[in-house]
């Protein structure tokens, strides 16, 4: 084969691997990312149960809009203020975890829903719990880290009296 033949192929094989590798590392980008929006989303229930209120802050974007029962926020820091309670040595008590995570193809975006249990105290006294589900839209930062840029959580069921 002639010299200008051979590089043609070499050409036309580089090129071929590269379209063939493009999906490969976009299916590993989404792939890493599904495992890094299910730690973020694990380290978030964290964060809340042990009552952790900067490593909390800390996984939720500066223009978080969380819609919940007090309506929807528009910042980091009215989403801090919506939940201070949860961080409260006697406030409620909010555990969840996944059970779905998925991620955009670049890797830079994704979900993670699952169900909540949410237990308050009543009145009396007596613990109440609800549970119901949620749904968390995740953003990698330019730092490289994630964090929850939109909650959304359905009422607790049977809803908790306080």
């Amino acid at each position: 084969m002639k010299t200008a033949g051979r590089k043609a192929v070499l050409i036309f094989a580089g090129a071929l691997g590269a379209a063939l590798a493009g999906p490969v590392r976009a299916a590993d980008a989404a792939a890493e990312a599904r495992d890094a929006i299910r730690k973020a989303d694990l380290a978030f229930c964290e964060a809340v149960t042990t009552r952790d209120r900067a490593r909390f802050a800390d996984l939720v974007a500066t223009d978080a809009r969380f819609f919940h029962a007090a309506g929807p926020t528009g910042s980091r820091e009215e989403v801090l203020r919506e939940w201070q309670g949860f961080f409260a040595e006697n406030g409620p008590r909010l555990t969840w975890a996944p059970d779905q995570v998925e991620a955009s193809a670049s890797g830079d975006l994704g979900w993670s829903t699952g169900r909540f249990e949410m237990t308050l105290r009543g009145a009396d006294g007596t613990p109440r719990t609800g549970t119901g589900w949620y749904v968390t839209i995740w953003r990698k930062g330019p730092d490289g880290r994630w964090r929850a840029a939109l909650d959304i959580g359905t009422p607790p069921s049977p809803a908790p009296k306080p």
